[in-house]
């Protein structure tokens, strides 16, 4: 009896849970059916203002981060110009820039202005026919402000000039002294007969005169013009005369005159050197001297263009005894051929003599009169192998012969008229 009662209790226990457990059911869905709008609204609004609330930050932080950065760039911008508002140039560099235009436009001054050629004149055919004659007229070349006030100016033609004596002619023409009318100023008029010249070599003369405007050691061209038959040449007047003159008249000359004499003749023959110019035909009737001793190459006649560093050429050109044997015999050379001949030249200045050389072998019979110095640098320069001269030659300042030689000064002057 007391096991049934046991048994019934928790039966009885667990259906009143039961009841319990439905009631509450019941009551959550009647509260969930008469209060769910609200709870959902105000759900809703707490999910949309946290929403707002994380978008609003979002924009906030944008904002802030544009901000960041805007003020970056502008205080970047700001410090950049304040660096290039107190940036000002040395004043070292203020003057060089300056000095660099005034030695611009000196140099600009200086050089004559060249007449522009028409497209029709280009051609070869065109200059010949010039050249020839077909077309004549004056065709003048400024010269540097140093003689610009002596020199030749506006259109010209030999009637413009007295001539008054000739002063040396070759198989290519005469130089004649002569008066300007306008200006007072005497020059010297090459004359070259078109019947019997070769228009390249006289169109390569009137460039290599344009040249040598900028180098003191070579003659300057002040015009160039041309008649129906003839062409013209003004030049400087040089009133020294030229070293064969002096040759003649005083024989052997001191080592130190003949030194000076030699280093001017190399500093012109850099200059053409350098600008690709073989003289071939320097000898002492085209070397003259001014008033103040110092010389001046000239008559560029023969000359060649072009020819550069170890490059090469070939032509027979040149006077017997200061021509070098690998013109004489023929083969190609280079610009130490102009060398050869400043041997020859330096021999007559210390020895009042032409150089000899042994009839069997061709080499040269160095005087033993002379210094050990003197005699170096002539078996150099006088040397038949063109190879061992154009090495020599690219240190021939060097040498002992010219160690009294102020090569700055010398090459200065050169530098002065560029």
């Amino acid at each position: 009896m007391n096991e049934e009662i046991k048994e019934a209790e928790p039966k009885k226990s667990g259906f009143g849970a039961k009841v319990f457990g439905l009631l509450r059911t019941l009551r959550g869905k009647l509260v969930s059916v008469f209060t769910s709008p609200t709870q959902k609204n105000a759900q809703k609004i707490s999910e949309q203002q946290s929403v707002e609330e994380m978008r609003e930050n979002q924009r906030a932080n944008s904002r802030r981060k544009r901000k960041a950065e805007e003020y970056s760039e502008e205080e970047s911008v700001v410090l950049r110009k304040r660096r290039k508002s107190s940036e000002v140039r040395p004043p070292d560099l203020q003057l060089h820039s300056k000095a660099s235009d005034d030695i611009l436009k000196a140099n600009q001054a200086r050089r004559g202005k060249k007449r522009k050629r028409s497209g029709e004149e280009d051609s070869e055919a065109e200059r010949v026919k010039r050249f020839k004659g077909d077309k004549t007229g004056s065709e003048e070349r400024q010269c540097p402000d140093e003689t610009k006030a002596g020199g030749v100016a506006g259109p010209v033609s030999i009637d413009r000039f007295i001539i008054t004596r000739e002063l040396g002619s070759g198989s290519f023409g005469t130089v004649s002294l002569a008066r300007d009318k306008v200006t007072g100023q005497r020059v010297a008029i090459k004359t070259i007969a078109k019947k019997t010249a070769y228009p390249s070599l006289v169109m390569s003369e009137r460039r290599i005169l344009e040249a040598a405007q900028d180098c003191p050691y070579l003659v300057h061209s002040y015009a160039a013009f041309q008649s129906e038959e003839e062409i013209f040449f003004i030049m400087e007047y040089i009133p020294g005369g030229t070293l064969q003159d002096l040759l003649e008249g005083r024989g052997a000359l001191d080592i130190g005159t003949a030194r000076n004499l030699a280093a001017e003749i190399v500093c012109g023959l850099t200059f053409l050197h350098s600008r690709g110019i073989i003289h071939r035909d320097l000898k002492p009737e085209n070397i003259l001297i001014d008033s103040a001793g110092l010389i001046r190459i000239a008559d560029f006649g023969l000359a060649v263009e072009g020819v550069f560093g170890d490059e090469t050429t070939a032509g027979y050109a040149g006077t017997k005894g200061y021509m070098a044997p690998e013109i004489s015999n023929g083969g190609k050379y280079d610009s130490t051929v102009d060398y050869w001949s400043l041997g020859v030249i330096l021999h007559e200045m210390l020895t009042g003599r032409k150089p000899a050389f042994s009839w069997w072998t061709n080499n040269f019979k160095c005087p033993q009169n002379l210094s050990p110095e003197e005699k170096d640098i002539l078996m150099m320069l006088l040397c038949n192998d063109p190879i061992k001269r154009h090495d020599f030659v690219h240190c021939i300042k060097d040498h002992p012969f010219f160690e009294s030689t102020d090569w700055l000064a010398l090459e200065g002057a050169s530098r002065r008229r560029e």
